[in-house]
């Protein structure tokens, strides 16, 4: 997912795991509760329904009008 992609509300898919191969595990339904903040480290996060703390947004999909 990119920046420009998040806005708060949205409903996404949230991977807790992608493995080096780039296979994602553990798919989650949730929405985005927060805007984009970068770390120091450059990684881009937010927050999402049902997790404390924040998540890198690579690790979210956005979620096809059809499965809303």
């Amino acid at each position: 997912m990119q920046k420009s992609e998040v806005t708060v509300g949205q409903l996404v898919t949230y991977y807790h795991t992608i493995k080096e191969d780039g296979t994602k595990l553990n798919p989650v339904k949730t929405r985005i509760l927060s805007e984009v903040t970068e770390l120091p480290s450059g990684e881009e996060v937010c927050m999402i329904e049902g997790k404390r703390g924040l998540v890198s947004i690579q690790h979210l999909e956005i979620v096809p009008l059809t499965e809303n």
